[in-house]
């Protein structure tokens, strides 16, 4: 079931707090639901207004600094969430993409230097399924074209 929940407000203290806690070594997904109040499962939706706004306004990607715990102790290096992309030049680029890890890393270097104090922020008044729509378009647009890709975006569809 499609949840109508407006996500906007909860994205105004998730990204306050990520402001206030940019300059953490590690900052991951539990911490960042514990603070704001929200559960773990929920917390992509305004993270995804979050990294909207970002994009839209040419910002460094602060969604970037939020991690998978399990993934960054297995892999010995800061994982975000599968969900989180980066836009540079306009290319999207996505962590399980080869490319991904030395552009990772020069934008979230990007994000603790940025003066975010000088930024207001407006999230989209876009829902949560409009913007994951945008997200899911833009990947695809990105993708490689392989002969298993379409067989394999209408099984996504299912």
């Amino acid at each position: 079931m499609k949840s109508s929940k407006n996500w906007r407000p909860l994205s105004v203290s998730v990204w306050h707090y990520l402001i206030e806690h940019r300059d953490n070594e590690q900052l991951f997904f539990h911490d960042v639901a514990r603070e704001v109040g929200i559960s773990l499962r929920h917390l992509n939706y305004p993270l995804a207004y979050v990294l909207e706004f970002c994009e839209r306004l040419s910002l460094p990607p602060l969604t970037g600094i939020v991690l998978i715990k399990q993934e960054t102790v297995r892999l010995q290096r800061e994982y975000p969430s599968a969900h989180f992309r980066l836009k540079h030049q306009g290319q999207f680029y996505y962590p399980c993409d080869a490319s991904f890890e030395p552009l990772y890393q020069q934008k979230l270097a990007q994000v603790r230097r940025f003066d975010w104090q000088a930024i207001h922020y407006v999230p989209s008044l876009l829902t949560v399924f409009e913007l994951k729509s945008q997200w899911l378009e833009a990947k695809n647009k990105s993708a490689p074209k392989s002969p298993h890709a379409s067989r394999l975006n209408q099984l996504a569809k299912r």
